[in-house]
């Protein structure tokens, strides 16, 4: 049940209840279980769910360009999306708070693409509430630079390939399935929302009727004409 006051707070009560629990497998990488639970409607059954490690995105911008990364997964096949993975225990924080996803997302950026920058966050988002409490940290990185360390690829991404593209095509792939992985589409929009962006000389470059909107955001990202390369200008 969620109440509802005058000023738009909301105060949410679970009209769920936990009556049992039963692990049904279990890897380094997930737990699966079932849950025997009451439901809003008073109703008792099973309720199936996955316990893994939260997930980060890293969202590198570039001169008008974003760094993305191109893989074959296993279940759904050829895809785009922002470098990331999975928060590792070892990703030490604060004592007693766990692991720091700022820090996985240092690692895995230099791991999967020998590049470093400094991370800020963007947002934090649960993909698929209704099966797992897993969450996805995404960061910003700015002030983006190479490496000397080589990337560190595991077994499953031997296939990994990185390419800068501009901001405006980063925005045509979330949209014709190209980037598939939610996250990082949200990611990429979720940024050409931010009101820091700089706008005089979006003021200069576009007409009054095109101040619109998220329209007028996400033109604030797109370099200028002659400047749209493959790869950023270090």
């Amino acid at each position: 049940m969620v109440e509802h006051f005058w000023d738009g707070t909301l105060i949410p009560s679970s009209p769920w209840a936990l009556l049992a629990r039963r692990e049904l497998a279990a890897n380094p990488f997930a737990n699966v279980r079932v849950d025997t639970v009451r439901r809003p409607d008073g109703s008792i059954g099973p309720y199936l769910a996955v316990d893994t490690a939260d997930m980060v995105r890293i969202l590198a911008v570039c001169e008008g360009h974003v760094l993305i990364v191109e893989q074959h997964h296993y279940l759904t096949g050829p895809c785009w999306q922002l470098p990331g993975g999975r928060v590792d225990p070892s990703d030490g924080g604060m004592p007693g708070l766990g692991p720091d996803p700022m820090i996985a997302a240092a690692r895995e950026l230099l791991e999967e693409t020998s590049i470093s920058g400094r991370l800020t966050r963007l947002a934090t988002w649960e993909p698929l509430p209704a099966l797992t409490a897993s969450r996805t940290h995404v960061y910003l990185a700015a002030d983006v630079r190479t490496d000397d360390r080589r990337a560190q690829l595991d077994d499953t991404e031997a296939d990994l390939a990185k390419r800068w593209i501009p901001v405006r095509d980063a925005i045509a792939a979330t949209l014709d399935g190209r980037v598939r992985c939610a996250p990082s589409a949200a990611a990429i929009l979720t940024l050409a929302l931010r009101p820091r962006f700089p706008r005089r000389r979006l003021r200069r470059r576009l007409s009054a009727s095109r101040r619109l909107g998220w329209l007028w955001c996400l033109t604030t990202l797109v370099p200028p004409r002659g400047r749209s390369t493959t790869t950023p200008r270090r």
